[in-house]
Formats: structure tokens, C-alpha cells, sequence
């Protein structure tokens, strides 16, 4: 007398585990992608002229400002950047200058950041002006840069 045999048989089960692995790698890529996006939000806080102004974290990325987005860059340069205050003085094409200082003690310095492919970097930070090979890499306007080095 011949029975059925009941259960999974080793390809059943494989089926199954890369199933169950597909799902868990999905679930997690989400996951990651929306925290990354939390990450991504723009929340600036200025401080101009005894004027305190707080802008709401931006959803979509192409609705922060210009500023802000100079703003975060140079948040993300630097260190001890809960102290930082940043002001952009200047934005002339893809290019802006401006300053930071920390709300804790003496010192600050000046920024340049450049623009490319819509995202802001800062390429120098520092008391003096950039040689002149940065200011004709980034076509940067004249006075932005020394023209002695």
C-alpha cells in the first residue's frame, strides 16, 4: 500500500526562501530611501541684523531656495555646524560668495561655492582670496579671486 506523502519538497521550499528574501530586500530598500529623504530636508536657521527667520523643511528638493541650498552646502563643508551661521552676500550665475561664523566664539571665514548639475558645493573656504587658477576653473567674477598667485 502505496501513501501520499504530506509536506514541501526541496524546490517548494527554496521557491519559498527566495520569496520570503525578496520581499525583506524590498521592504528594506524603502526604508532606507525614506530616511535618506529625511536626511535630504532643508531646515535653516538666519540670523541677519537681530532678525531671526526659520524656513519649513522642504519636501521636494527643487523647491528650496537657491540660498538654502548654498546654506546647507556650507553647513555640510564645515565642522561644529550647530553653532554656524551662514550668510550668501552674492549669487552671480553659478557661482555665490559669502561668509561663516560660529555663534560660540571668535572666527569665521569666506566661502565660494559653485553650482553643477544643480547642486551646490563649496570649493573654498578660507580667510584670504583663492588663487587665480580657481577663479578661471570656475569663471568666477573678478574680485572674487587674487590675481598675485
Amino acid at each position: 500500500m502505496k501513501m501520499n506523502q504530506k509536506g514541501l519538497s526541496t524546490l517548494e521550499v527554496i521557491l519559498l526562501l527566495i520569496i520570503i528574501g525578496l520581499v525583506g530586500f524590498v521592504g528594506w530598500y524603502v526604508y532606507d530611501t525614506n530616511q535618506k529623504n529625511k536626511d535630504d530636508e532643508v531646515v535653516t536657521t538666519q540670523t541677519s541684523s537681530n532678525k531671526t527667520t526659520t524656513s519649513k523643511p522642504s519636501i521636494e528638493k527643487s523647491t528650496a531656495s537657491d540660498e538654502e541650498l548654498i546654506i546647507k552646502a556650507v553647513k555640510n563643508y564645515g565642522d561644529n555646524t550647530e553653532n554656524m551661521i551662514v550668510k550668501v552676500d552674492t549669487i552671480t550665475g553659478n557661482n555665490a560668495k559669502g561668509t561663516s561664523s560660529y555663534t560660540d566664539g571668535p572666527g569665521g571665514s569666506a566661502f565660494i561655492a559653485h553650482k553643477s548639475n544643480g547642486k551646490w558645493t563649496v570649493i573654498y573656504q578660507g580667510q584670504q582670496l583663492p588663487g587665480k587658477d580657481l577663479g578661471d576653473q570656475y569663471n568666477l567674477p573678478s574680485g572674487w579671486y587674487s590675481t598675485d598667485y
